[in-house]
């Protein structure tokens, strides 16, 4: 599992699932959230995740694709969202 802090390079907030594009490791990682109804039932908002935020997620990398991940959890200004 990964724990990092890092700022959003890009971000889509469409369905099936929202994505954001982050550094880590000085590489573009690939960053799936959750679909876009349960982020907004859960207070997290298209604004939250901008180009330039400051985030830490929490997920699973990819077993073969070496900068995909599965974000289970993201943490904006310090407050936790859980995605799964």
């Amino acid at each position: 599992m990964l724990d990092y802090k890092t700022i959003i390079e890009e971000s889509v907030y469409e369905n099936p699932h929202a994505i954001a594009k982050v550094k880590y490791q000085g590489k573009l990682w690939t960053v799936y959230l959750a679909p876009t109804g349960r982020m907004t039932d859960r207070g997290l908002s298209a604004d939250m995740i901008n180009k330039g935020t400051s985030v830490r997620i929490v997920g699973y990398p990819h077993k073969t694709i070496k900068t995909e991940m599965r974000a289970e959890r993201i943490y904006v200004q310090d407050k936790k969202f859980e995605l799964r």
